[in-house]
């Protein structure tokens, strides 16, 4: 963030490739720990990815967070 404040994520990434280039991925993530206003943040969530032609990729990813108060 512009302030300084940090998310901290880790991910388990898995996916397909052709001569090099993308053709499907998806990932688990889950938000680990901050700083600053994210401190205690707790998450997890999931993304689902297509390649395109030109290596490029497109993701959609969905998932949930809290904050404690």
């Amino acid at each position: 963030m512009a302030n300084g404040d940090k998310i901290y994520f880790t991910y388990q990434p898995t996916g397909t490739s052709k001569n090099g280039v993308m053709q499907s991925g998806s990932n688990k993530w889950q938000a680990t720990g901050g700083t600053g206003k994210f401190k205690g943040i707790k998450g997890n969530g999931a993304c689902s990815g297509k390649g395109n032609a030109d290596g490029s990729t497109n993701w959609t990813c969905t998932g949930t967070y809290s904050l404690p108060k």
